[in-house]
């Protein structure tokens, strides 16, 4: 079980950070679970959700903050693996920062993350059919074949919101959201 959830955490952060790098993110927020959404989909919302702003913040939490800044908000994750800090128990995602310790994307997503949402009610678990007609057609979508233990994906990047979805199923898995201003 060990071994599995430890292969699952490796290619989470993998993808969370093949995705971010790819986008070219620069900061991002997280924040305590204290505006809770209310807006409804079909995947239901929790009450505890965190408010994703698109370019703007997570939760209360702004844009530029740095690794110590998110530890005093958030307190010690549950583990770190380089500049990956992972709050999966409490929060359900993950904060990446980039070399200069200053935070550049979330990683909501996976079985256990249900907390980050947008004022649209998109999060882990919204179909795809709610996620475009939210945003409209992706900037960018690709499919990435099964892979072993992994299904068949669907990437979809919305560039100018710095938000990426990963769906499996046709329901949203995981959210990378960024808060790099476009040029």
């Amino acid at each position: 079980m060990k071994a599995m959830k430890w292969s699952k955490d490796k290619l989470a952060t993998a993808i969370c950070l093949g995705v971010v790098l790819s986008s070219s993110v620069s900061t991002v927020a997280v924040a305590q679970p204290q505006g809770a959404v209310t807006t409804a989909t079909s995947g239901g919302v929790s009450d505890d959700a965190l408010l994703i702003t698109p370019r703007v913040s997570v939760g209360e939490v702004k844009a530029g903050m740095t690794e110590d800044e998110v530890i005093a908000a958030l307190g010690q994750p549950d583990r770190q693996q380089g500049d990956v800090l992972i709050y999966d128990a409490q929060f359900g995602f993950s904060v990446v920062c980039n070399r200069q310790k200053i935070v550049r994307a979330v990683h909501c997503g996976g079985p256990v993350s249900f907390k980050c949402r947008t004022k649209e009610g998109i999060g882990v678990g919204s179909s795809k059919d709610e996620l475009i007609k939210a945003y409209g057609q992706p900037a960018d979508w690709a499919k990435t074949p099964a892979q072993g233990n992994q299904p068949a994906q669907d990437l979809l990047d919305y560039t100018p919101l710095g938000l990426n979805f990963t769906l499996h199923d046709s329901k949203v898995y995981s959210i990378v959201v960024n808060l790099r201003k476009p040029q």
